[in-house]
Formats: C-alpha cells, structure tokens, sequence
C-alpha cells in the first residue's frame, strides 16, 4: 500500500493526464448513436456500387419521406373548414355604448345650437330616433360582422354558437365596412333629417362579432394530421431490396433509409451492446491517439501541461457533441456545421502539425456520428488540411478573410468534383448544398472571437496576443525607450537577431521576438547600472563592491519578472525573463573578484543567476542572442575574425556550461545560429568580408 501512494504521489500529473483523456473518451462515448452503424453508404440518385445484393435482415415499415408527409398534410389541410365563434355579449355591450353615445351627442348639439329647425327636430323625435337606431344595431349585430383579414380567402366555415357548430357562408355576413354601407344607406333613405346627427354615433359602435377561433380551428388541424401515417407498406425478411449498378431513385432511397433507421434503432435486439460500445472505444482511443502520439512524441511541452492537454479534449468534445445534435434535425445540413474552426482555434494557440493531427482526429471520429460519412470526412478533412496551411502566421485579422476564400475554395471545388465524378452531369449539382457550405464558411469567422473567449477561460496566450505586444507604443515598452534607451537599443537588436533564428530553425520566429523585446525591461529599476546606458562616462559600479555590483546586474532578471507580472504579461513572455540568463555567472565581475582577492574563498551563489535555464527553442535562441548582441559591443573595430571568434566562443561555453540542455535543438541547429549570428553582426558593424587573393585576379 505504501508503494502505491508513493508512486500515485510521484505521477500524479501523469494520472491526471491520462484520466482527462478517458473523460473526453467516455464524454464522446456516450454521444455516439448507441445501435451499430449502418455499413452501407448510399445518396439518393447515385448507383449502389456494393457487391452483394442487399436483403431485409428483418421485416421493417417502409417510412415516408418529409415531403411527402408534408404534401399529405397540406392535401389534408387544403379542404380544411376553419371554426368561428359567435361573441353573445357584444350585442350586449353595444346596447349599452348606444345609449351612452345618443345622450352625449345630443347634449353637444344642444350646446352648438348650430341649427336650431335640426335640434328642435330631434329633440321631439329623439324617442323615436334612438329607436330606429337600436332597431339598425339589432340588424346588423343579428346577421353578424366579421374581419374582413379573417375571412379573406375562406369561402365558407364553422360557426360556433353556445358550442353548436353550423357550416355558414362568409357571403353571409357583413364585413364591418359593409356593415357601416349598410346604416349610411338605412339612414339615407329612411331618415335622411337625421343622417348627419346618426351616422358618426352608430359608425363608432361597429365592431366585429364574429371571430376566428383559434384554439378550436389549430385542435381540429392537429387531429386531422395526427391520423397521417409515417409509414407506407413494409419489406418482409430476406426480400431483396436493391442490386449492384442500380441507381437508387426515391423509392429505393426511402427504404434504404426505413432499413438504416430499423437497423440503428433495433440494435439491442439484434446484436451485443457490450460488443458495440467496445468497438466504439476502441475506435475512438484509436483516431484520438493520432493526435496524442504526435504530443508524447514532439510537443511534450503541450502534453506535459494540463491546461494545454485540456483545451484540446475540450475542442474535440465540443464540436463532437454540436455534430450529433445537429445531426438530429433533418431540415439543417451538417455540412453546415464549422468544423474546420477546430485547427484555426487550435493554430492560434499551438503549431500547425498539432492543428493538422487534432483536425484529423476529429473528422474521423465524427465519420461514425454522421450519415454519408465517406463523403463528409473526404470534404472536411481536404479543406481542413488547406485550412491549416492557410494560417501558418495568425499576426492579422485580415488573414481570417483568406483563410474564408481558401475554405470556400476548396469546399466548393472537392463538392464539385465528387458531383462530377459520380454523375459526369453539371445539372446534379445541387445548390442548396453550396449554400449550406457557403453558410459553413461564414460560420468559420466565428474563431476569432471565439480564440478570444478561449484565451479567458484557459489562461491561454494565442499568437494575435503575442502579435499585439509586438507593438512598441506598448506602455511598457514606450516607458523602457524613455528610461533605459540604451537597453531598448540593446532588445531591439536581441529582437532581430532572435526572430531571424527562429526562422533558421523551425521556431516560433514571433514569440523569439517578442520575448526578445521584453526580456530586459527589469533594468528600468537601476538603469544607469547597465553599461549601454552609461552616457556620461560615470560607471556606479566604481563605488560598489563586486558582490554587489553582481546583485544589482543579477536582480534584473528578478525585478523584470515582479514587473512583468505587474503589468499582466503572459507567462510564455515572462519565461523569456527569466530565463535568459539561465544559471550563467556574472562573470566580468566574478573574474573580478578572484583577480583582486586572490586569498579570499568566494561564494560562486553570490555571482550566479537564479535561473531557471531555457526549456524550449525560442527561450534558447534569446539567451543565445543576447550574449552575443551584449558581447559584440564591447569589440572596438571588429573584423570578420574577431566577430567569428566572439561568436563561436560564446556559444560554445553556453553549450558546455549545460544552459541549453532542456532545449530542443540539435547541434546542427546551434551551428545555423552560429552562422547566422555572424553573418548579421557583421552586417550591423559594416564589417568588409575578406576575399582571398586569387578571386582578385
């Protein structure tokens, strides 16, 4: 027992690792449809090129197709009768607004006196009057209005009376302006004297009291549907279905997928599922071993870290599980569906190859998730890889839009091909495909906030962050120009040096730089300390003793990081701090200090820097070039043989002094850097190349 806690406390990373990969294993696991899958692949219009004739396993119902399902309910509907209802109560209502109206209307026309031979009129007959208008309300109200916008269109429907139903015309009724023709005539030609005074009274009070019954006419609709069978006939066991060269047209295609459907759905009955879902994760620890062998083998650095190792489960999980939903609604297109998002997202954060095997992982787990699965692996996974090789440097917002084009490009012209190719006829090219793959693409520009969201949620720095501190109006950078001029001298030149190594040796030729531009900001606490700042010829260092000359040169690398982290710069940045000086001693210092004090025991810890030392090519690049950059300016008139010289020996004692160790370089990467360091420093001093006498002649 004691030997298992003892190596679970030694390898708990590695357990934690590995349990994170069987997590998105058993996460992918359970999304994946549960029957087996069907091993047929077959598209409406296109030859069955298998084999063996194809027989019914079983007996299954033929299912119809959503369009034709929808044609029937449309047919169905088309006939339909719609339910009204008559409101009682309006009648009622009216009655009461009529009296109310009649009252105040001949009250203002009292108080006009406008027309006294007309109010004296009313006033006389105003019984008989509001009588002959309630007697026009009762008529109009008994016959019935409707809305003009509900019966357009409806010739004749179900009128609901105390929930008694009796078929009506819609000719039958007034609309309410027919209602209000009505009374405009009534009055004209029975009561023209009063016309003026009734119309605006009775005009006002037409409403509708016939309505459309929503609930009632939506409950009959969905019953009427509900008796629409989903299936038409049925295939008997061992009858034969289609054969080879046949070309499969809709009535072969609805029961190919009756069959697949049956097939999936009855699998429990028909096979092991223990079988079954081992043949799942196997196949599923298989293609996302592709992408971890590939981390094990050459990104250690990602696999080591959690949070790394993290993201890319959860990228694969992700777009795992929107392609099974999606797959579940038959009017969207999986091809809809953005995938080639994952090794855009992915490049931003990591290199190309990790893009490039993760996007291979992933299209071939979703080829047992998706229907056609030849056709959509073979799509995505050909525009997928001209995706990555599309966005080798993401420094621009613009590159996002190429990147589109060459997606778009690609997608449209292997869906072209394949069209060709299995038809040899333009006319089969289907454009509401092109459309679902056009909306793909635009989808697609979704990673660009999406890097950013990932950035927040991981701790992650992708390159347009790095990219983003490359600019030099950047407030640390701007406040370093102005208080150590000669150091921000010095990092530019390192920045230069550094990025033309990366390019020589396969690094990341950004990151070198930026951290390049960033590794020395902690001499801005004592610059003057620093010999390229020294401009009045005054050197501090005078007054000091070499233990603390050495502390003050070493401390730069300490107080760089305190304020990198002040100002929230990202760890991958903050490495290059701390790492540039590696274990190295101070040495001008330390040669020092045994020169004058010869007889005194010296504490080699007071003189070396903390470290730690550099772990990856761009941290040894930086450390590299910064000697070299730092050395050079001490040579007075360099020739090419003394810049030879400088180089070779600084970098041959970094080598022997076991700085580059953890780095991922080869000695023929040192020696390109050897070269290249030389060729640039000679280019920056104007050093004039020796040529050997003969080529003079």
């Amino acid at each position: 027992m004691a030997k298992f806690n003892h190596y679970i406390i030694n390898h708990h990373q590695d357990i934690f690792r590995y349990l994170l990969i069987l997590i998105a294993i058993v996460l992918i696991l359970i999304w994946l449809p549960i029957g087996g899958k069907f091993k047929y692949e077959f598209a409406k219009g296109k030859v069955w090129q298998y084999e063996e004739e194809l027989y019914a396993p079983f007996d299954f119902p033929i299912k119809k197709a959503a369009d034709e399902i929808e044609g029937e309910k449309e047919k169905v509907l088309k006939n339909f009768i719609p339910y009204f209802r008559v409101d009682l109560n309006r009648y009622l209502e009216v009655e009461k607004e009529y009296n109310i109206a009649f009252n105040k209307a001949l009250e203002i026309l009292q108080q006009e006196k406008s027309d006294s031979i007309r109010f004296r009129y009313i006033k006389r007959n105003r019984k008989s009057i509001k009588q002959y208008g309630h007697a026009i309300l009762a008529y109009v109200y008994g016959k019935g209005i409707v809305k003009e916008k509900e019966v357009k269109g409806i010739p004749k429907f179900n009128l609901l009376k105390k929930n008694i139903a009796t078929l009506a015309k819609s000719n039958e009724f007034y609309t309410e302006a027919k209602a209000i023709h009505h009374i405009k005539k009534s009055l004209e030609i029975e009561a023209p004297s009063t016309q003026v005074f009734m119309t605006p009274i009775l005009e006002e009070l037409i409403q509708a009291n016939i309505h459309l019954d929503k609930e009632v006419t939506d409950n009959f609709k969905y019953e009427l549907t509900q008796n629409i069978t989903g299936t038409k006939g049925i295939v008997l066991k061992d009858e034969k279905i289609i054969s080879k060269g046949l070309v499969i047209n809709d009535e072969k295609y609805q029961i190919l997928v009756s069959l697949r459907d049956a097939y999936e759905q009855n699998t429990g009955e028909l096979r092991n599922l223990f079988i079954t879902y081992l043949g799942y994760f196997i196949v599923i620890c298989v293609c996302l071993s592709i992408v971890m062998i590939h981390l094990i083998m050459n990104k250690q650095e990602i696999f080591k870290s959690n949070r790394n190792l993290m993201f890319i489960l959860f990228i694969i999980v992700l777009f795992t599980y929107i392609i099974g939903w999606v797959n579940r609604f038959d009017a969207v297109s999986i091809y809809v569906i953005p995938v080639c998002i994952i090794p855009i997202v992915i490049r931003a954060f990591f290199d190309i190859r990790t893009a490039l095997f993760t996007q291979i992982s992933v299209i071939l787990i979703y080829g047992f998730i998706v229907p056609q699965s030849f056709e959509f692996v073979f799509l995505n996974l050909t525009t997928g890889v001209f995706t990555v090789f599309s966005i080798r440097r993401l420094h621009y917002r613009s590159q996002f839009y190429k990147t589109a084009l060459i997606m778009l490009s690609t997608y449209i012209g292997v869906y072209l091909g394949t069209i060709f190719i299995q038809y040899g006829n333009i006319e089969k090219v289907d454009l509401t495909m092109m459309g679902w793959l056009t909306l793909n693409v635009v989808f697609t520009l979704l990673a660009f906030p999406l890097i950013s969201i990932f950035e927040k949620l991981f701790g992650l720095v992708s390159e347009i962050s790095i990219f983003e501190l490359s600019d030099l109006n950047k407030p640390l950078l701007k406040e370093l120009s102005i208080k150590s001029p000669g150091t921000f001298q010095h990092s530019l030149q390192v920045a230069n040096l550094a990025e033309a190594g990366a390019y020589a040796i396969d690094a990341n030729p950004l990151l070198a730089r930026v951290g390049a531009l960033y590794h020395d900001i902690g001499k801005m606490y004592s610059p003057t300390y620093f010999i390229e700042n020294q401009i009045t010829g005054v050197n501090p260092h005078n007054e000091l003793s070499f233990q603390d000359s050495a502390k003050i040169i070493i401390d730069h690398v300490i107080n760089g990081v305190e304020l990198a982290k002040k100002h929230h710069l990202p760890d991958i940045i903050i490495d290059f701090i701390r790492t540039h000086h590696g274990t190295s001693r101070v040495e001008y210092f330390y040669q020092s200090f045994l020169r004058d004090f010869p007889e005194e025991e010296v504490d080699e810890s007071k003189f070396r820097y903390p470290g730690t030392i550099p772990f990856s090519k761009e941290t040894g690049i930086l450390m590299l070039a910064d000697s070299v950059e730092a050395a050079s300016r001490s040579l007075k008139k360099p020739t090419e043989e003394d810049i030879d010289k400088l180089v070779e020996g600084i970098v041959n004692h970094k080598v022997k002094e076991e700085q580059l160790i953890n780095c991922d370089m080869t000695f023929n990467d040192i020696t390109r850097l050897k070269n290249l360091f030389k060729k640039m420093l000679k280019s920056i001093y104007h050093v004039r190349i020796s040529y050997p006498k003969e080529s003079m002649n």
